[in-house]
């Protein structure tokens, strides 16, 4: 099985003078630069559809956006409870400090 795109993952918000939104999950940078993960939205999306709805929409993306970029993060703490079940009080510790981090960057609640 191939494995994913270096972490961390980050979010990409690019706003051009078009008024164009594009929301983007990008990887670690490698030698020609940033991985691209995933196109969370564009704001090309909103096209035909009411206000209300739209920010409903980018609300919900948003969200999205920060569950997508957390991914490596959660599957990492994921693969220390497994593989680490008994640990010591200290190495609980640091996973507990890394779960709380990881969960907050799912949730976008960062500060």
């Amino acid at each position: 099985m191939a494995k994913h795109t270096q972490a961390p993952w980050a979010i990409e918000e690019d706003h051009d003078e078009d008024i164009r939104e594009t929301v983007l999950i990008h990887g670690a940078a490698d030698a020609q630069g940033l991985v691209h993960v995933a196109l969370v939205y564009t704001s090309d999306a909103f096209n035909g559809i009411d206000v209300e709805d739209a920010e409903n929409f980018k609300e919900e993306c948003s969200a999205n956006a920060h569950l997508i970029a957390a991914a490596p993060d959660l599957l990492a703490v994921c693969q220390k409870i497994v593989n680490g079940i008994e640990m010591s009080e200290q190495e609980f510790a640091q996973w507990e400090q890394d779960l709380r981090a990881a969960v907050a960057k799912a949730t976008g609640n960062t500060d």
